[in-house]
């Protein structure tokens, strides 16, 4: 025979009437029970995943279901500990309105506070929205966003996917595990990188020359292109960024500081010389700049030509294909830089 409701959760402490809670309409809504303070028998751990809400599992609350939790326990080797962003378990970011959203936001801080973890996992955009104030977990997941509270504590927000989109689409598994082995490696273990990004900025014919020699003897070179708009018809390229495996140089083209407005079919022409050279020029999305250059006069032979977006797609077609999921997913280490 079945429990009454009330009964099988008679026995679960709860803090309905918390202080902190007042104001919230969740708590007219009918709960098995509200306010579940689970940090406070938490101790302190360096690696906190934060889902959505608590979950009920036989009859009492946990961070997260045994699915999900399963999952992380896959991921992960070393400690952890799993928490809800909002303390009334069941709750969907639907149910919560921008009030609510604001009550509850000092729950999950307070778990912060008691943890002290050096790394964050927001798992979906209820949570990244609880701990960061910011939504978009598409955009956002696998890059740092830095979190200060009162009490001048410092960390670490990653922002992933829920475990449940992955288990619903297992397209999004591989993108999962990147970001939090990524995390991990940086802010665990310290896995820092060690590139330079210094760069010239060529603002006389003559250094352009002395790099086009430099250039010729090198045998790939990155190239990006900065312009007014998207229209290709309408807008004018700012600036190109010509980058060899030695140095980053800046040629201004039509900037309105650049030097060359008056001179611009000379400088038309030795970037003409510069892209005709053998070299492999790679380009992300090199549809867009193509366009762009050639409505300059600049004309670049197709051979030569190397797309990172359209040989990332042929490596995995699954995965997103802009330039800051690339450097997510291949050079992590670099996010801090940018």
């Amino acid at each position: 025979m079945y429990k009454p409701l009330e009964d099988l959760y008679s026995d679960l402490e709860v803090e309905s009437g918390n202080p902190k809670c007042k104001g919230c309409s969740i708590l007219k809504k009918n709960k098995p029970c509200h306010s579940v303070m689970d940090y406070e028998e938490m101790d302190q751990c360096d690696v906190l995943f934060v889902t959505d809400s608590l979950s009920f599992r036989f009859g009492a609350t946990h961070g997260a279901d045994l699915k999900a939790t399963n999952l992380l326990n896959e991921m992960m080797s070393d400690e952890f500990l799993i928490t809800g962003a909002v303390k009334c378990p069941s709750v969907k970011e639907e149910d919560m309105s921008t009030s609510d959203r604001k009550i509850c936001r000092q729950h999950i801080l307070d778990t912060v506070e008691r943890v002290q973890p050096k790394l964050i996992f927001a798992c979906g955009n209820l949570a990244l929205k609880q701990l960061t104030k910011q939504s978009g977990i598409q955009k956002k997941r696998g890059a740092a966003i830095e979190l200060e509270l009162e009490s001048g504590f410092k960390t670490v927000v990653v922002p992933i996917f829920h475990p449940y989109a992955v288990l619903k689409e297992p397209k999004n598994e591989m993108l999962f595990n990147i970001d939090i082995q990524n995390a991990y490696n940086i802010y665990i273990l310290g896995k820092k990188g060690t590139s330079n990004f210094d760069y010239s900025v060529l603002m006389y014919l003559e250094d352009i020359a002395s790099f086009i020699d430099r250039v010729d003897k090198t045998v790939a070179w990155a190239v990006d292109t900065e312009t007014e708009g998207l229209d290709f018809l309408r807008h004018d390229i700012t600036t190109i960024s010509i980058t060899t495996p030695d140095e980053t140089c800046v040629i201004p083209f039509k900037h309105k500081d650049s030097p060359f407005l008056g001179e611009m079919d000379k400088l038309v022409a030795m970037i003409n010389l510069l892209f005709s050279y053998d070299n492999r020029k790679v380009f992300h999305n090199v549809k867009f700049d193509l366009r762009m250059l050639l409505r300059q006069g600049v004309r670049i032979p197709i051979k030569t030509l190397f797309c990172t977006q359209m040989f990332h797609h042929l490596w995995n077609e699954n995965l997103p294909k802009s330039l800051m999921d690339i450097i997510k997913i291949h050079f992590p280490e670099e996010l801090d830089k940018l």
